[in-house]
């Protein structure tokens, strides 16, 4: 199932969603394709680095946006829980990014939501903590 779609130009991005069987799911994808030619451009699995003696809840993909020439970057939340109900640690949010290069990290372990995230030509920006962040894309 696809959700969280974004357009540009004729490239688009969206979350995808796969079920393995009734009420079991594999961790869901972002994908990034080419309306044109219906060619995959990018696709790659949430990327979680989970705490020790931590449990990973969930991880979600929560804001994407695409460049017109298929790179793809994503806000993701990540939620924890411990084990015997003790103290989960906080939700921790991450920027990621994915292009001709490969996958990049951005941003890792933010304890607030990032927001605004956007392609304006070779540049990546988003905002965190009311402070504009960018990333130069070769």
């Amino acid at each position: 199932m696809a959700s969280e779609e974004t357009l540009t130009g004729t490239v688009v991005a969206y979350v995808e969603s796969r079920q393995l069987w009734q009420g079991s799911e594999l961790p869901p994808q972002v994908i990034a394709r080419s309306m044109a030619s219906g060619k995959l451009l990018h696709a790659a699995s949430l990327r979680v680095a989970v705490p020790r003696m931590t449990m990973l809840e969930w991880a979600s993909p929560i804001q994407l946006a695409v460049a017109a020439d298929g790179a793809l970057a994503w806000i993701q939340e990540d939620a924890f829980a411990r084990h015997g109900g003790s103290l989960a640690p906080p939700t921790e949010f991450d920027v990621y990014a994915i292009d001709s290069n490969g996958p990049h990290t951005l941003s890792a372990d933010l304890a607030s939501r990032p927001g605004s995230l956007e392609f304006v030509g070779k540049t990546l920006s988003w905002t965190q903590d009311g402070i504009h962040e960018a990333a130069l894309r070769d």
